[in-house]
């Protein structure tokens, strides 16, 4: 119903004098208080729809998750007494949208409200490893993390180098975490990735925030991994333990008659973290401190006083 109002009445001396709303407004006879837009809720969670009115009468409360386009009962087909304004409502586990409405009206939907603007339902699914800006390598196993209903089975997939996604597990995975293995990428690669975790059951997705996904030594390319050790197939250098957290060991045959070892690190793209430092030697082999480095994939540099030098990976993580 919409209307104006006017108030009209007489000066002292008996002029007439009159006055009106300039336009029109609305006089509801059901307003929808929660949800009215914005609010986040989570399926199989009950929550209490609320209302304002000055009817007496019964409610129909519809809800649409597609934006207004279709409605189904959120009672079974049941209506609420409007005087009672509000009642609870367990949201079923399969919904989830970010364009759901309520609607109330009355048997002959001459009294009628909806929500204001879109609010989301959600299943509680959330992935809370990897985090955005995470470094990964390949052929390493890493820990995919997720909130949501512990109960139900997953498939996890990454983005692969090549713009795929490619499965990790090789079986649905049930509960909130999974160690996986990282395909291989070519040699020398650095591409933003992503995981994609799906409820099988009802093909829920959701999709990490970026992380970095980089080649890490293998036998494909000139560093190879053997047990924690990285290995130089042209400079004959190992280095390890691999990953480093703090303190790595360099040896290698043109190493052993070195006095001096300078060591340079950058990153895959040429940018120097550290000013360059000696390393110290223990007998027939050299250390070097990397503890101030953060976790990733790195180039290390070293140059020994005959002037001899020589170019191997080096993985950090952190403690």
């Amino acid at each position: 119903t919409s209307g104006k109002i006017r108030v009209s009445g007489a000066t002292s001396s008996g002029t007439p004098v009159m006055d009106e709303s300039d336009s029109f407004f609305t006089i509801k006879g059901v307003e929808v208080l929660q949800p009215n837009g914005g609010e986040q809720w989570i399926a199989g969670r009950t929550y209490t729809v609320s209302w304002q009115t000055y009817i007496a009468d019964q409610l129909r409360p519809l809800i649409s998750t597609d934006g207004g386009r279709l409605w189904q009962d959120m009672l079974g087909g049941a209506s609420v007494d409007a005087q009672a304004k509000q009642f609870t409502w367990t949201i079923p586990s399969y919904m989830n949208s970010s364009q759901c409405l309520i609607f109330l009206g009355n048997s002959y939907s001459t009294i009628t409200d909806q929500s204001n603007a879109f609010f989301t339902i959600s299943n509680g699914l959330s992935i809370t490893s990897p985090a955005e800006g995470d470094i990964w390598v390949d052929n390493g196993s890493y820990t995919i993390a997720w909130t949501g209903n512990a109960t139900a089975t997953y498939n996890i997939d990454m983005l692969n180098y090549d713009g795929r996604w490619v499965r990790l597990n090789t079986a649905p995975v049930t509960g909130n975490s999974a160690r996986l293995s990282i395909p291989n990428q070519p040699c020398e690669s650095e591409v933003s990735s992503a995981v994609r975790i799906t409820r099988i059951s009802n093909g829920e997705m959701l999709q990490s925030e970026p992380i970095t996904l980089m080649d890490g030594p293998d036998k494909d390319c000139d560093d190879y991994l053997t047990g924690n050790t990285i290995v130089n197939s042209k400079a004959a250098i190992n280095i390890y333990p691999n990953p480093a957290t703090d303190v790595v060991t360099v040896k290698g045959e043109k190493l052993k008659e070195a006095k001096t070892v300078k060591a340079t690190i950058q990153t895959l793209d040429g940018f120097q973290t550290l000013p360059a430092q000696w390393l110290s030697k223990n007998g027939e082999t050299w250390q070097l401190n990397v503890d101030q480095l953060k976790s990733g994939l790195y180039t290390l540099y070293l140059q020994t006083d005959s002037g001899s030098s020589f170019t191997v990976k080096l993985i950090k993580e952190e403690k």
